[in-house]
């Protein structure tokens, strides 16, 4: 569960520093937050892929138990993409409240990944428990 919550936590705060750094140095605006979005999500989407899926095998090939492996992979996807979400999106809507981004974010993307991490593996869990 902490990994979930830990790799949630790094690519969030990695989304983060890219758009609070590009809203620093004008190389994105509030005009390109669908357009960013997209991308961050794609991005993503790939990275919790790889990740779920390496770390499935691992779990699976450590504790025997293919159910372990499975939910460990679509946590870390779902988690993967909801810090994709939050890192793009706190900062746009800090910056389209007035409020600088890059004081208030991390805490915020950090509490958002780790609720969700944890949220996402044990959600998943209870429901492939009650499958059995």
């Amino acid at each position: 569960m902490t990994m979930v919550a830990a790799q949630g936590g790094n690519a969030g705060i990695q989304t983060l520093t890219v758009i609070v750094r590009g809203l620093a140095l004008g190389e994105v605006n509030l005009a390109h937050t669908k357009r960013v979005l997209i991308k961050e999500l794609l991005v993503s989407l790939g990275n919790g892929i790889a990740l779920g899926v390496a770390a499935g095998l691992v779990a699976y090939l450590w504790k025997g138990e293919p159910l372990l492996g499975a939910v460990l992979a679509l946590a870390l996807m779902a988690n993967l993409i909801v810090a994709a979400f939050v890192g793009s999106m706190i900062p746009f809507t800090l910056r389209w409240l007035g409020i600088d981004p890059a004081v208030a974010s991390n805490v915020m993307v950090t509490a958002c990944t780790d609720i969700c991490g944890f949220l996402a593996f044990l959600g998943i869990l209870t429901f492939f428990l009650h499958l059995f």
